[in-house]
């Protein structure tokens, strides 16, 4: 049971990302003659050859205006710093104020790393072996090429009928870097304008070696809610002897690091919150057996002493259930060899669950430093986070992905990570992760990491799951309260 609960935990998360605060219609390129649809798998390889590092999405943004605009879409550019771009791109203009389902990712990617360990250049979008192969391949510009190829199928239907929505596709910038050059202005500045009823997102994906059941059985997470971000430096200044020679007995290196040790081997608590609860209640159910009905009774008396016990020796699930600490740096000031650093600084990585205020977490770790010398400062600090309950859009997009991969489950899902998603969720926005694609343990280990790749049928696939679930809602709006 343990194996399949971390299975859940690691390979259902993707991740696991000044400005003029105008919008204009956009006054790119113009194209004449007849639209025509472009090929998705040409415009992806195109779309990953931008080398889109957070902070210079510029390029990367006009191309996919540009495709859009080609296309008949509505665009609105919401910030173009001339570095990174946020814009919309609608089936209708975002004026007329129709209730928006609004389609969401990133631009930027985080960097490629030792090119001699890619197997294709990381920004070739070469295809191969079935694949299209490139950074941001699975993180995530292919859900965006996802998107706009959905919304691509129904706008001539856009324009002889009057539609329930306006469908819209939101690509924004600086979601590897804590989204404050994206997804934050636009929830900052212009939500009104964008008028979301619900917003998809990136978030969990589709896995066939999970469960017990067979292959023709994939699970399938979408994610509900997701903890907050904040990432503090510690900082230590002190004169002290400076010759490696004469080791002095306090210094700030051997202060620092004996304080880090502390919070190193810190336990935290296990604690479940609704949305984990939620989770882990639907997967035991899927599961059935000895196995599910643990999953489905883990405060149970009988229970709880070992799901703890089992949760606090494996990071995967420690990471789900509990506040963590994770440290990421630690620098010292420049000198030579066998000078003695006078100033030390180490930047922690925090994950909050949605019950925990950051000064309890600080107020936690000046506990564990133990030293007033050192001093914490916050440096960023993500969205709050917030539980999208599931209902009626949650219900259209697990029809549609049962719909397109027959005899698939769908469960909700936390994730111990944190995007751009939490931004929407704290205006009260219902928020759902999904990456409607199955995907094997080679490409999730390709996230974030080298040869990062997605097999062209199930990008095809995605497309088909988020057109289904567009049509579902066209048919049926959220007014008629019911899932045909």
């Amino acid at each position: 049971m343990r194996y399949k609960i971390i299975l859940f935990l690691l390979f259902l998360i993707i991740f696991i990302k000044s400005v003029a605060f105008d919008s204009t219609a956009y006054n790119g390129s113009q194209h004449t003659g007849k639209d025509s649809i472009p090929n998705p798998v040409e415009v992806l390889c195109k779309y990953l050859q931008f080398a889109s590092y957070s902070g210079k999405e510029y390029e990367a943004g006009h191309y996919l205006i540009d495709v859009c605009q080609t296309n008949g879409l509505n665009v609105t550019v919401f910030t173009d710093t001339g570095g990174s771009i946020n814009f919309a791109a609608s089936l209708y203009p975002l004026s007329l104020k129709k209730p928006n389902i609004v389609f969401l990712h990133h631009i930027d990617v985080v960097p490629e790393g030792n090119l001699s360990k890619w197997k294709y250049p990381p920004f070739s979008g070469a295809i191969a072996e079935g694949s299209i192969w490139g950074r941001g391949a699975l993180d995530i510009k292919e859900l965006g090429i996802m998107h706009l190829f959905a919304l691509l199928k129904f706008k001539e239907l856009a324009k002889n009928k009057d539609l329930p929505y306006n469908f819209t596709l939101l690509a924004v910038s600086g979601e590897e870097t804590g989204g404050y050059i994206g997804s934050k202005i636009i929830v900052s500045h212009f939500i009104e304008q964008l008028n979301p009823v619900l917003v998809l997102g990136e978030g969990g994906s589709g896995i066939d070696f999970l469960l017990s059941a067979s292959k023709e059985k994939p699970l399938f997470g979408i994610s509900i809610a997701e903890k907050t971000s904040l990432c503090l430096k510690l900082h230590l200044d002190m004169e002290t002897l400076a010759h490696g020679a004469v080791t002095p007995n306090e210094y700030p290196n051997q202060i620092m690091i004996e304080a880090l040790s502390r919070i190193d081997k810190r336990i935290p608590k296990i604690k479940f919150n609704k949305a984990s609860r939620r989770m882990f209640n639907e997967v035991g159910k899927i599961e059935g057996g000895f196995e599910g009905f643990v999953l489905q009774n883990m405060n149970w008396v009988i229970f709880k002493p070992f799901v703890i016990k089992s949760f606090v020796k494996d990071p995967n699930l420690h990471s789900i259930s509990s506040n963590t600490i994770t440290i990421t740096s630690i620098k010292s000031a420049q000198g030579a060899d066998n000078q003695i650093a006078q100033s030390i600084e180490a930047t922690l990585d925090c994950r909050l669950l949605s019950s925990t205020e950051d000064k309890i977490l600080i107020k936690e770790i000046q506990e564990l430093l133990n030293d007033s010398r050192i001093k914490i400062e916050i440096i960023d600090k993500g969205a709050d986070s917030y539980l999208s309950v599931p209902e009626y859009f949650y219900e259209v997009m697990e029809k549609a992905i049962k719909t397109s991969y027959k005899k698939s489950k769908v469960a909700p899902m936390f994730l111990p990570s944190s995007s751009d998603n939490n931004y929407f969720r704290s205006k009260g926005i219902p928020v759902y992760g999904i990456i409607p694609i199955v995907l094997n343990k080679q490409q999730l280990n390709s996230i974030h990491n080298y040869n990062e790749h997605i097999q062209i049928s199930n990008f095809l696939k995605g497309i088909d799951v988020f057109e289904l679930f567009i049509e579902a809602l066209i048919a049926n709006p959220l007014e008629n309260k019911k899932v045909k």
